[in-house]
């Protein structure tokens, strides 16, 4: 285990890649030392713009500042009411923007919050969320697109979605309609987890069980998200690549700081410090 105070290590890196001109994606990883981790725990997010419409950038970014502003704003100790909030106001936000520019915008997002032992997930779109436990790979979230629903089916075997022609077309992600239904679900989480939010630039050229070797098991991490993505151009990526590395070397502690708590025991620990521990003990003290 590093020397950092922090249980949690976390890197993020995103790439233009080798072909588009723009860099489409947006990433954002709360700041370690950050005020609200006390109170709403670690929060990271990725999005990817759809390269199809206009304007994927804006509504990247749109997404990831929404899901931020929105989920710290809210009530402590209810991740998943603040996704549903964040996701429906980050939708409706990049829906009106898009009614101004008179464009389509979309895109994906995909967050993660940690408290103690538990990860909630909000997810929308085909950017994907990965466990790694013990050499074992865990996708957490389901690729809403028609491909990935022929694979649900199984109508399409798992190593043809990579290659099919129809992969990118989503039937779920922000920013098209008024309203969208995000996939909330939690997993507990263990000393030594690894998880990786990436977009499809990353995931659509790396098989799932080649992730515990690409993440490695040494304490530099961050080295982790420069080797992942330069191994996605070394392998002919043609989208933008963008990834979150968490690395969970100690489950954080469960007690979410609410502001209020923290006053009362400002208080407890003010009176504590003037008032004495014995009533006798004091009077013996006071009558020598």
């Amino acid at each position: 285990m590093p020397d950092s105070p922090n249980p949690i290590a976390s890197t993020g890196k995103t790439h233009v890649g080798a072909v588009r001109e723009e860099n489409q994606d947006s990433i954002q990883l709360v700041e370690p030392d950050s005020d609200v981790i006390s109170t709403h725990g670690y929060l990271y997010g990725l999005a990817d713009g759809l390269g199809g419409y206009e304007h994927g950038g804006v509504a990247s970014k749109l997404a990831i500042q929404t899901l931020f502003h929105i989920f710290y704003n809210g009530p402590v100790g209810q991740a998943e009411r603040n996704f549903r909030d964040a996701f429906r106001e980050a939708n409706l936000t990049i829906f009106r923007e898009a009614t101004v520019r008179q464009a389509r915008m979309g895109t994906t997002l995909t967050a993660i919050n940690i408290t103690g032992n538990m990860a909630t997930v909000a997810h929308v779109g085909d950017s994907r969320l990965y466990l790694v436990r013990n050499e074992r790979v865990m996708c957490l979230t389901n690729d809403h697109s028609n491909v990935g629903d022929m694979v649900r089916a199984r109508l399409l075997t798992p190593d043809k979605l990579r290659t099919h022609n129809q992969r990118s077309v989503l039937n779920r992600c922000l920013g098209i309609e008024m309203f969208v239904q995000a996939d909330i679900s939690q997993v507990k989480l263990q000393d030594g987890d690894r998880l990786l939010l990436c977009s499809d630039g990353f995931w659509a050229v790396i098989e799932d069980h080649e992730l515990p070797a690409l993440l490695g098991d040494d304490d530099n991490e961050n080295g982790v998200c420069d080797r992942l993505v330069e191994e996605a151009m070394r392998r002919g990526s043609d989208d933008n690549i963008s990834v979150i590395n968490i690395h969970i070397h100690a489950v954080p502690d469960t007690q979410l700081d609410a502001p209020e708590m923290r006053g009362i025991r400002r208080v407890i620990s003010f009176l504590t410090s003037i008032l004495p521990r014995d009533p006798e003990a004091g009077e013996a003290d006071n009558g020598r």
